[in-house]
């Protein structure tokens, strides 16, 4: 069982440090550098679905008062990244396997969808581009750096995404993969990549093929390849291969 990260233990703290781990940012307000710092660290599993969260503990860390704290658990609530309870009780949503499903399915609908809307806003320069992101991915599993793995490989999807004009998709979009990326950390954080190598790089071949199908004008080939993507993550999930994974990345 891994050891419980320092902000998992700060829950249960009357004390706390005000050093923080998780890098700069660029926020304006207590309620935003509180928010900023909780989301992050639910994404990356820092802070593990089923974490109880104290806003008295929260508030003593960050070094703040009780309300900035209690407004940024509701924007996080509202993100579907906690769970507010009657009780005032915080906890970091859970990953049930369903609800994981229903996200990939979301994936499927838009995704593919979207693509027929961006075909015009494909460059050279965003095909170059994509190249560079793929290959940035495939050095990152030789090298076994998972993150830099899942940052990249989100990236390749989330430029087509950008390149539509409906940005009311564009935003639903990115929460979904602020969502599942907590799914895809959970899969390598205990499962080693080399042990999933074939599997990832598998991935990567299909976003090399989306590429050169885009650069050779076969936009129709695209798509089908965007939906074969996002349904081999589906597999994976009904084959019991990532809910394992999410039992074990649960809060204990």
């Amino acid at each position: 069982m891994m050891e419980k990260s320092s902000l998992q233990r700060l829950v249960h703290l009357d004390e706390v440090t005000s050093a923080f781990a998780l890098g700069p940012m660029h926020v304006t307000t207590l309620s935003d550098r509180c928010y900023e710092q909780l989301r992050d660290a639910i994404i990356t599993l820092e802070l593990r679905p089923g974490t109880p969260l104290s806003e008295l503990h929260l508030a003593n860390h960050f070094g703040i008062s009780k309300s900035p704290v209690r407004e940024a658990l509701q924007r996080l609530a509202r993100d579907g990244l906690v769970m507010l309870e009657t009780n005032r009780r915080c906890v970091v949503t859970g990953l049930e396997v369903q609800s994981v499903r229903e996200w990939y399915e979301l994936r499927l609908m838009l995704e593919p969808a979207s693509f027929q809307r961006i075909v015009e806003f494909i460059t050279p320069q965003t095909l170059d581009f994509l190249h560079q992101i793929n290959q940035s991915a495939i050095e990152a599993v030789e090298r076994q750096a998972p993150l830099e793995f899942i940052r990249n490989s989100d990236l390749f999807h989330l430029t087509l995404i950008e390149l539509n004009p409906n940005r009311s998709l564009v935003a639903v979009v990115h929460d979904l993969f602020n969502k599942i990326r907590r799914v895809r950390i959970a899969q390598y954080r205990e499962d080693t990549m080399r042990r999933q190598k074939s599997i990832t790089l598998e991935g990567l071949q299909r976003h090399q093929e989306i590429t050169l199908q885009m650069q050779d004008g076969k936009f129709e080939r695209v798509g089908e390849l965007l939906e074969h993507d996002i349904r081999r993550f589906i597999e994976l999930l009904d084959d019991g291969h990532l809910s394992e994974a999410l039992a074990r990345v649960a809060y204990k």
